[in-house]
């Protein structure tokens, strides 16, 4: 695995520290700072990467601007970006702290929301920290990491008179809300599949599932119910945001956003249901099957039980038993050991028992 891939502890905040303390907190997951820029208008398009927040190119009268930056842990670009825009230093620690829980405040003159991201690494559900800060004429969007997430941004905004290029930044605002709720709803299918499949392992396979990964789905499913309840109490305050940043004409963008988030949060609960009658079904079917064991077990040693008594009986070995120098004695006994036994085994499968 490359050292881009690797993630690296960040600082920790200590304790008692003062508000608004610019500190990445969480872990690195690139290397490298990245600033994009994309300036967009009715007739228009440019994209370039800026080395530098210092180096920023002056905004076209008429056009509309994303900025994208990737790479949270150098403070002082998101620091100086941030304050380029006039963000409060307590929402610039937010962007900062990707342990801090999704929240959209309305700011006036700007819109920030914070929320998290549903990644499936091996067969773990992770999540990652997504800012997004709404003004007039600009959205910023804050990642951790580099990921094909916005890239249908981008090819959407290579279209000339799409809807992306001709409305407000509430409209874009909504795009990228909208590709996370997608991401969410495609991850919490991913997870559903999963869970049917150790389902099935269970109900039909020969081989039970391991422990671990029966009880690890019980941990997925409440880490996705920790993104999509909060995203959805997002949207619906995008839905009734008063802010002069929101126009009418994206309002039924968000309320359809709305129905998509109401689905991720229905279809989390629904898993979390699942997973735990999975686990009900993993303990059930483990009794049942070490009760088919014990009972065949318990078959066997009643069907041995006679047997032993009467090969106990005779091997006593005293001198007065008549049966021990009788010729056809040892025949007899080894017939009425067959015969009970298979009399046993009968009356057993009978009773399905055996």
């Amino acid at each position: 695995m490359s050292d881009i891939l690797k993630p690296q502890a960040s600082p920790i905040r200590e304790i008692g520290a003062p508000p608004a303390t610019l500190i990445h907190i969480g872990h690195r997951y690139v290397d490298e700072f990245k600033l994009e820029v994309t300036h967009y208008g009715e007739n228009s398009v440019s994209h370039l990467i800026v080395p530098d927040v210092k180096e920023l190119p002056p905004l076209a009268e008429g056009n509309r601007c994303w900025i994208n930056l990737v790479g949270l842990h150098d403070e002082e670009q998101v620091e100086e970006l941030c304050r380029r825009f006039g963000i409060h230093p307590l929402v610039i620690e937010d962007i900062l702290n990707t342990g801090s829980m999704p929240k959209s405040d309305d700011l006036g003159t700007y819109i920030f929301t914070s929320i998290k991201l549903p990644a499936i690494e091996g067969n773990e559900v992770n999540e990652r920290h997504v800012s997004v800060v709404m003004t007039g004429d600009t959205v910023i969007t804050f990642s951790e990491e580099e990921s094909p997430l916005f890239e249908p941004l981008h090819r959407r905004l290579q279209v000339g008179g799409s809807r992306i290029r001709l409305r407000g930044t509430d409209y874009f605002n909504w795009a990228v809300l909208d590709i996370i709720a997608d991401t969410l709803l495609t991850v919490i299918d991913e997870v559903e599949d999963e869970l049917e499949k150790i389902e099935d392992q269970i109900t039909t396979g020969e081989e039970l599932p391991n422990i671990v990964e029966v009880h690890g789905t019980r941990r997925q499913v409440a880490r996705l119910y920790r993104i999509a309840r909060p995203f959805r109490d997002i949207v619906q305050q995008f839905i009734n945001s008063e802010s002069l940043l929101m126009t009418e004409n994206s309002g039924a963008y968000y309320r359809d956003l709305a129905d998509h988030s109401l689905q991720a949060v229905e279809l989390t609960e629904f898993l979390r249901d699942h997973s735990a009658s999975l686990r009900e079904l993993y303990y059930t079917t483990t009794s049942h099957r070490m009760n088919e064991v014990m009972k065949i077990l318990a078959a066997i040693s009643a069907i041995f039980l006679p047997l032993t008594f009467l090969a106990g009986l005779y091997g006593m070995n005293f001198d007065h038993m008549p049966e021990l120098h009788w010729k056809w004695g040892y025949p007899l006994l080894l017939a009425i050991f067959v015969a009970l036994g298979a009399t046993l085994a009968g009356f057993f499968r009978k009773k399905n028992w055996l």
